[in-house]
This record gives C-alpha cells, sequence and structure tokens, in this order.
C-alpha cells in the first residue's frame, strides 16, 4: 500500500493577503503560506474563491512562488466573474498560455 500523499508538501501558516468581494457575490482572496521543501522554508501563495449565497468554496493553496502571479491570476478571475469550481480550468489555462 502506498500513501498517496508521500512527496507532497503541506501549505502551513495560511494568511490571507488580499481579499476582494466581487459584484457576483464571490469573495477572491491570495493567500501567503509556507511550505518545507529540500532546500528549506519557502513562501507560497494561493487562490480562495467562495461563493457567499451558495457556501461553495474551492482553493488552489500553492498557485505560485509569485506573489505578483497570484494577484495577477485573482485580478483575471474577478474580470471574469468566475465562479469557485471554475478556478481550475483557469489556472489550467493560464498556465497552457505561459508555455
Amino acid at each position: 500500500m502506498t500513501d498517496k500523499n508521500a512527496g507532497r508538501c503541506a501549505v502551513t501558516g495560511r494568511t490571507v493577503y488580499l481579499e476582494i468581494y466581487g459584484d457576483n457575490k464571490v469573495i477572491y482572496r491570495v493567500v501567503e503560506g509556507t511550505i518545507d521543501t529540500m532546500r528549506g522554508r519557502r513562501r507560497i501563495y494561493g487562490i480562495e474563491t467562495e461563493d457567499t449565497l451558495s457556501g461553495e468554496l474551492e482553493a488552489i493553496a500553492d498557485y505560485s512562488a509569485s506573489l505578483t502571479e497570484a494577484v495577477s491570476f485573482a485580478e483575471k478571475l474577478i474580470r471574469s466573474r468566475a465562479r469557485p469550481k471554475q478556478i481550475y480550468s483557469r489556472a489550467l489555462s493560464s498556465l497552457c498560455v505561459k508555455i
């Protein structure tokens, strides 16, 4: 039996860096945390979206090591009025554009 979490880094010390209430009743957050790697402790930035009407919450805890990239992605989500369930496909699309 293998541990499906083996080799994964857990994000700890979550702090909300930026929180914006969209006109579509969705809260968009950029969160800061830390991960322990073989090179030591590093900062990481995540994205959270929460629908205040339905209570739906989705998050990517380790979106980027760059605060600028995380804030830019959050701004794209806000402009497009993205719902929580859409952040994964939007993140994948964003990654495809970078490559």
